[in-house]
């Protein structure tokens, strides 16, 4: 287990600056990005610098107010900024010193660990049993339909986003959760069998 939980901050960098960003840190694992747009949410692939949609098309991400780029090497959370200005938010998050892959124009942290958790969310919506090109179908009536980045999900199976918590110690030997690393989506190994 790592010691330490190295964070690096730019501002200013575009959604395609940070990413270039992520891959010279995360490759050569394949990743996966969250991206906010005011009309959906998105699950996509990050491959060769391209976030790709479930056809295998480049997404257009001008739109994208919020992303959120991870793989079990690093994460990479981005902000738009809509003023003028252009300050948009860049962190990236990794268990080891990357550092040397982005340059010293970062602004860098490291902070000391006592243990960690891993922990999961459950995706909305169950599996289809439909799978093209290495995705899945997740559907629900209440939400619609969502196409994820995991192969081979069967009928009525639940998919789980899966992230590492930092614990530290803070006064009075009091520990507490003071980060979050998302690292994957993988098929949850409970699901419900098919009938």
């Amino acid at each position: 287990m790592s010691t330490r939980l190295y964070t690096y901050r730019r501002v200013g960098l575009s959604l395609q600056e940070a990413s270039r960003a992520f891959a010279a840190v995360a490759e050569p694992l394949p990743a996966i990005a969250i991206l906010y747009t005011p009309e959906k949410c998105y699950l996509v692939r990050f491959t060769e610098g391209q976030f790709m949609n479930a056809q295998g098309q480049p997404l257009d991400i001008s739109r994208v107010y919020e992303a959120r780029i991870f793989n079990e090497n690093a994460e990479l959370r981005w902000l738009n900024d809509p003023s003028p200005a252009h300050c948009h938010q860049t962190v990236l998050l990794a268990e080891s010193d990357i550092g040397d892959k982005l340059g010293d124009v970062w602004q860098n942290d490291s902070r000391p660990i006592v243990a960690t958790l891993s922990q999961t969310y459950l995706l909305w919506g169950q599996g289809t049993g439909g799978t093209y090109n290495g995705w899945s179908t997740l559907a629900m009536a209440r939400v619609g339909a969502l196409q994820v980045p995991v192969p081979n999900v069967p009928d009525k199976a639940n998919v789980l986003l899966h992230s590492i918590e930092y614990l530290e110690e803070r006064d009075y030997g009091n520990v507490v959760v003071f980060d979050e690393r998302l690292i994957g989506l993988k098929m949850d190994s409970q699901s419900e069998e098919p009938n």
